[in-house]
């Protein structure tokens, strides 16, 4: 038997690129994935909120950035968790 699969994948990567490919492949293999967007040296934790997909993320260039790398991709982000402030 093959290695165990991981119960959730917490993606805080930086490159762009990666991200996306990372989120594509747990997508692709039906992992549970929670990607972090634009949180960094945010000082207040209850402004962070977490949602299904990207659709609905304002005002986050990171999450603007990967809706249009996914928009020459065939990849359902609907059931991704994205966190963000």
């Amino acid at each position: 038997p093959g290695a165990p699969r991981p119960a959730l994948v917490v993606d805080c990567i930086d490159d762009l690129a990666t991200k996306a490919d990372l989120i594509e492949y747990c997508v692709s293999e039906g992992l549970q994935i929670v990607s972090a967007l634009g949180s960094g040296a945010k000082s207040d934790p209850t402004q962070m909120c977490v949602m299904q997909g990207l659709r609905d993320i304002e005002n986050d260039p990171l999450a603007t950035k990967l809706r249009k790398m996914f928009g020459t991709r065939n990849v359902d982000l609907t059931g991704v968790s994205f966190v963000y402030s």
